[in-house]
Parts: C-alpha cells; sequence; structure tokens
C-alpha cells in the first residue's frame, strides 16, 4: 500500500532520511501548487527525477552553461531526441558529442538541485509507491539522500536572508578578506554583484541553479562581503578627518620644520618665516602660539581650535590652508638655506611621520608621498617651488591618483600604447585565477567609467598599443570628439587603480603585490620615451597593496 503525507504534517526530509535508511527501491511523487516531482530511489540511493525542473536546471541549460554545448547544437539535438525518443542526455552520448564522465557530473548535480528545490515546497502532498514504475537505467550513476536532506535543511534559512529573485546585492568596501568564499559558485556570483543585478539576472547570467545561487550568495552575506545597498551606509565622499585630528598633524610638522629653521636663522627669522607662511590662516596667533610652545600639543590644538570654531572655517578649507603652510615654509627654507638644508628637512619629516598615531595615517600617508617627490627633486638638483596656487586636493592627491604628471612631450597615442602594455599584465595576472571572469571583471569596470563613450569603448587589451591608438583616434575623429591628454591619464589611471583594488579584495593583498612586482618588471622593459609615464605609475604603484582595498 502507497505512503501518502503531507509535508507540513510529515516532512519530505523524514521521508527521504526513511527511504536511504531502510534501503528500498521505489518512487516518491510530490505534488503542490501545480507542479510534481517523481524522484527515483534505487536501494535507497537517488537515481533520477521527472517531472517539474525549474528553467535553470534544464539538461540543455545545464550543458551550455558548463559550455558543453552551444545553443545550435542543443536545438538541433532537442529535435533528434524528440522523433527519436530518446532522452537527451542518451542521445549526446551516443552520437559523441559529450563525454560519459561529463553528462553523469552534470546529470547528478541536476538531481541533487532538483530534489532540494522540491524538499522545499511548503504547500505539498507526497506519496510513496515501491517499484521503479518502468525506469529504464540507461545512463548509472546514485545521488546519496542524506546529501540533499542537509542542502534542503539549509534552504529556509537562505530564504529568510534572501526572501525573492528581485533582492539587490552590492559588495561591501574593504570587507573581502577572507579567501574561503572565493572558490567556485562564491566566486563567480560575486563578480556579477554591482548594486544592479538582481538576484534573477545572477541566477540567468551564470546558469546556477536558483537554490546554487542562493547557497552562494548566503556564503558571501556570512562573511560580510556583500550586502544589500539600504544596509551599505555609504556616502559619495569620504568622512572628513576630524579637525582635531588634522591641526594635532600638522601642528607637528609645522613644529618640526621651525626647530630647524632656528637652528639655521636663529628663532627671530625662523618665526619671521613660519608667521609668513601662516598668513593666509584664520587664528595665526594661536597658531604661532601651539608651534613655539614646547609642551604637549594638546591644549594648543584646543587653543587653536576654539579660535577656528568662532571663524566658521570648514575642514576642507582648514586642510587647504595648512598643507599651503607646508609648502610655503619648504620653499622658503629652500630660498634662504638652499637645497641641502631643506632635504635634510624633508628626511627629518619623514621620520616624524613613522611616529605618529594611527588616527593620523591617512595624512601622514600622502604626506609621506608628497614628501617622496620633493626629495627626489632635491637629490637631483632640481629646484623646488612652493607655488602660491598650489591646493590641498594636490597635495592630498597622492592618496587617490599619485604624482602630477607633467604631459609635455607626451603624445596621445603613447600614453594609450602604454597603458595598453600595463593593462595587459594586469589581466594576465588575473587570468590565472579568474580565468575568463577577469576580462569581465575589466568590461565591467570600462563600461562604468565616464569615459566610455569618450574612447574606452574602443579600447581592447587584446589589441596592441599601436592598434588601439590608431582605432581610438579613428573614432575620435569620425565622431568630432576631443579628449585631452590629462583626461587619457586619468581614464587610464582610474581603470588600474580599480583593478588593482578588485584583485586585492578578490584574491588578498598578495596577490597585488606580486601584481604590482610584474608591472614594474614590465616597465622596466618598456621604451625610454615613456619615462613620464613610467615614473607616474611607479608612483601610483608605491603603495602597500593594503591601500588597494
Amino acid at each position: 500500500m502507497p505512503l501518502r503525507g503531507d509535508v507540513k504534517t510529515f516532512s519530505l526530509t523524514a521521508i527521504v532520511r526513511m527511504i536511504s535508511a531502510e534501503a528500498k527501491t521505489g518512487v516518491l511523487k510530490v505534488t503542490g501548487d501545480g507542479r510534481q516531482s517523481l524522484i527515483y530511489f534505487k536501494e535507497g540511493k537517488i537515481v533520477f527525477t521527472s517531472g517539474h525542473r525549474a528553467k535553470e536546471l534544464r539538461l540543455g541549460a545545464l550543458l551550455k552553461a558548463n559550455n558543453l554545448i552551444t545553443e545550435e547544437k542543443l536545438q538541433e539535438m532537442l529535435k533528434i531526441a524528440q522523433v527519436v525518443e530518446k532522452r537527451l542526455g542518451t542521445l549526446l552520448l551516443e552520437r559523441g558529442y559529450i563525454s560519459k564522465e561529463n553528462l553523469v557530473r552534470i546529470l547528478s548535480y541536476q538531481v541533487r538541485e532538483a530534489v532540494t528545490e522540491a524538499m522545499t515546497w511548503g504547500d505539498a502532498q507526497f506519496v510513496y509507491s515501491e517499484g521503479l514504475d518502468g525506469y529504464v537505467e540507461d545512463i548509472r550513476f546514485e545521488v546519496d539522500p542524506d546529501r540533499i536532506v542537509n542542502q534542503a535543511e539549509h534552504w529556509g534559512r537562505y530564504r529568510k536572508i534572501i526572501p525573492n529573485d528581485d533582492v539587490v546585492f552590492q559588495i561591501r568596501p574593504g570587507a573581502l578578506k577572507s579567501k574561503s568564499i572565493y572558490a567556485g559558485a562564491a566566486l563567480r556570483v560575486l563578480l556579477l554583484i554591482d548594486g544592479k543585478r538582481t538576484v534573477a539576472q545572477i541566477i540567468s547570467e551564470t546558469g546556477y541553479s536558483r537554490l546554487a545561487v542562493y547557497r552562494a550568495l548566503a556564503s558571501l552575506l556570512a562573511a560580510e562581503a556583500i550586502a544589500r545597498p539600504m544596509d551599505i551606509h555609504q556616502k559619495s565622499e569620504p568622512e572628513p578627518l576630524p579637525i582635531a585630528t588634522m591641526l594635532a598633524f600638522y601642528l607637528r610638522l609645522l613644529q618640526v620644520i621651525t626647530a630647524d629653521l632656528s637652528g639655521e636663522l636663529g628663532g627671530k627669522k625662523a618665526r619671521a618665516s613660519v608667521e609668513a607662511s601662516l598668513g593666509h590662516l584664520k587664528a595665526r596667533e594661536e597658531f604661532l602660539l601651539a608651534i613655539g610652545s614646547n609642551e604637549d600639543l594638546t591644549e594648543g590644538v584646543r587653543s587653536v581650535r576654539a579660535a577656528l570654531q568662532q571663524e566658521k572655517l570648514s575642514s576642507k578649507e582648514l586642510l587647504q590652508g595648512l598643507n599651503q603652510a607646508i609648502l610655503t615654509l619648504l620653499g622658503e627654507e629652500n630660498r634662504l638655506l638652499g637645497a641641502k638644508a631643506t632635504l635634510s628637512t624633508v628626511r627629518l619629516l619623514q621620520q616624524v611621520l613613522d611616529d605618529l598615531p594611527s588616527d593620523q595615517q591617512a595624512l601622514a600617508r600622502a604626506m609621506k608621498r608628497f614628501l617622496g617627490h620633493q626629495e627626489s627633486k632635491l637629490s637631483s638638483g632640481t629646484s623646488m617651488k612652493a607655488p602660491p596656487e598650489m591646493t590641498a586636493a594636490e597635495v592630498m592627491a597622492t592618496e587617490k591618483t599619485g604624482s602630477k604628471l607633467e604631459l609635455e612631450g607626451v603624445g596621445g597615442s603613447a600614453i594609450v600604447t602604454f597603458f595598453g602594455q600595463i593593462v595587459q599584465v594586469m589581466l594576465s595576472d588575473l587570468e590565472g585565477v579568474l580565468g575568463v571572469k577577469a576580462r569581465d571583471l575589466f568590461q565591467g569596470i570600462v563600461r562604468n567609467s565616464k569615459y566610455y563613450s569618450s574612447f574606452l569603448s574602443q579600447f581592447s587589451p587584446q589589441s596592441n598599443g599601436s592598434a588601439n591608438a590608431i582605432r581610438i583616434r579613428e573614432y575620435m575623429k569620425t565622431r568630432e570628439l576631443k579628449l585631452s591628454k590629462q583626461e587619457l591619464l586619468e581614464a587610464f589611471t582610474e581603470v588600474i587603480q580599480i583593478l588593482l583594488r578588485e584583485e586585492s579584495r578578490l584574491l588578498g593583498t598578495k596577490a597585488a603585490q606580486q601584481t604590482i612586482t610584474r608591472l614594474k618588471e614590465a616597465m622596466a622593459r618598456t621604451d625610454t620615451m615613456h619615462q613620464p609615464l613610467k615614473d607616474y605609475l611607479a608612483d601610483l604603484l608605491a603603495r602597500q597593496p593594503g591601500g588597494w582595498s
């Protein structure tokens, strides 16, 4: 007599466990919501399923998703299978279009996912009957029911955190630190998460079953690698540094420079130089008192901050003013005492930056790079200048784009050629781990660039530099587009920055560092005509890999 029941009173997982434990041979029919699934057991193992099957779980869809058959060949075989009344898998195997090993792998996966899905139906009835009811075992394989039961028990948890296929996720900034989540389905799903694609679109583009995608998303959520956009409180601009932190940082640097100047010029002249450098700042008297104090800076910071609050000075305006003061003061030292004395002060400042507290490290990193540029100029005998138009953005830009490049004598074709070689090296490294998904990642970055329609749509990492340059030039010419060399540089800088950041997030800082090393080796082999570009990129790469996350 068949065993019948309702899944609300007798769970399907319990039925499957019972059939497995008693090594039964028979068919379990599950019906509900207009769907029906037949699960065939032989000696307690699942050997076949039929009936309702999600679109992405059909054999043809799975074969295409795994690049085992083309759409054209699939349609041809489906028509033939209908005429000769054979299963698609059997026909493909007979005609040599697929190996038995691959077919068994896909069928096993199909059965596991289909049965797991059926076991999640909330309003369904089941009937179990002994015997295989005419089933012919033409392709033999077995699936362990216990594994499927374990999968099904997780499904309820997946649906609680991902309620439907319309949910959208995006990657948490700087959250990808564990390599354990970057394997198989999780990595493939991760590369499609962009804050725009829905779960349904990800399912469609991966070719995975709904359950497999939900499972991957659940693992990424558990690792805090992704979140729904509403859960990521991300601002369009970075959170400004606290004014007290900025004041403590710059007052310390100004104290060091003042002490150095006093040793050479005497206290009175040094104070006059410092006072002149602060002339554009509000609360100048409070600044001078704090710099001249030999005591802890805490009281000085408090005094200057109180004066600035009365002036209603924004943190951005303060940052610009303090950067200007440092530049002006170093420039004045260079004018009065020469490059050797200024170089000594620059190196002393670099030592001081190493010992600052953690809350000042963002400022310290930017200032280190600026001082590094000045040290190179002073060491080579190049005159150091502190132009009055130098802004905070230009000093702190090293946090984003590295040093400012003088583009005189550098042609647009040279920029395209040089960065084409650099992108090829980076993608070669990524492809070694991500395969073809590295190209997808690159194309996604390019498509999101504001320069995509201007020229990046014509840039191909597979082409050599001259081919890219010619194609881009002709494209812009026919559309009467104009682009400066600075904009070309900005576009490629953005692409490289994002590629490095994504590599660091996806594969870890060690992988990013290896790519940086390879880029330096590649630059050493490039033509000397690219030297300004090589210097520019070398500065961009000077950051630690962790800085790209």
